[in-house]
C-alpha cells in the first residue's frame, strides 16, 4: 500500500487538467484470498467495503481503520495500513463495488440498495448475480448512470479449498487403486504359474 501510495503521489506531481484537479486520488481495496486457507486480508483506503454474501444474506465486511485515499496520505503524519481479516468459505460470494454503485440515486434520490438487492440474488452464479445488478441498477436510475460504476463477484468453489485436502485424498485414491491392481496381477500370475 505505501508503493501504491508513492506512486499516486508521484503521478500527482505531473500538471493535471484543471477540470480534474479536485479528483486527484484513488479509492482502494486491496484483497489477498490464499488457495489454501479460508482466512482472507483486506486493506482499504477510502473504498467501500466489500459485501460478503453468505446463506442469502449480504454483510459488509467490516473494516477496523480504513486508511485515507491513495494521493492523500500525505494529510495523515504516516498512513496507517491496517489489514482486516475475514473468512470466505465455499460457495461464499464476495462482492466488490466502486461508489457508483450504491450513490446512484433514483429520480427521487434514493441511493441504490445494492446488499438488498444483492442478498435477493444471492442464491444466483455470480455472473447471472452481475447480470440482474446491473438491469436493476440501470432502471433504478432510468437507464443512465451519473457515475462510472463497476462490480465484481468472487466466489470461492469447493475444488479450490481446500487444495492439500484434495489433493492427499486423491493419492489415496490412487495408492489404493495400484495396490488392488498389483494384488490381482499377483493372484494372476499364481493362478497361471504351474506348479513342478
Amino acid at each position: 500500500m505505501a508503493y501504491l501510495e508513492h506512486s499516486v503521489c508521484w503521478n500527482l506531481a505531473e500538471p493535471a487538467e484543471v477540470e480534474t484537479a479536485g479528483e486527484c486520488f484513488i479509492t482502494a481495496a486491496v484483497i489477498d484470498i490464499p488457495d489454501k486457507d479460508p482466512r482472507a486480508q483486506m486493506v482499504t483506503c477510502g473504498h467501500p467495503p466489500p459485501l460478503l454474501l453468505r446463506d442469502g444474506k449480504a454483510t459488509a465486511l467490516p473494516v477496523g481503520r480504513p486508511a485515507p485515499p491513495l494521493g492523500l496520505g500525505e494529510l495523515a503524519s504516516r498512513p496507517d495500513y491496517h489489514v482486516d481479516t475475514f473468512t470466505l468459505e465455499p460457495r461464499d460470494v464476495l462482492l466488490l463495488h466502486t461508489d457508483g454503485v450504491i450513490e446512484a440515486r433514483d429520480v427521487r434520490g434514493v441511493f441504490y440498495p445494492l446488499a438488498e438487492r444483492a442478498a435477493a440474488w444471492a442464491h444466483e452464479s455470480p455472473s447471472a448475480l452481475i447480470r440482474s445488478l446491473r438491469a436493476d441498477l440501470l432502471a433504478h436510475v432510468g437507464g443512465h448512470l451519473a457515475d462510472d460504476a463497476a462490480v465484481i463477484a468472487l466466489q470461492r468453489t469447493h475444488s479450490q479449498f481446500p487444495i492439500e485436502a484434495d489433493r492427499r485424498v486423491h493419492e489415496l485414491r490412487l495408492l489404493r487403486e495400484t495396490v488392488t491392481t498389483v494384488r490381482r496381477g499377483f493372484a494372476a500370475l499364481h493362478c497361471d504359474v504351474p506348479v513342478h
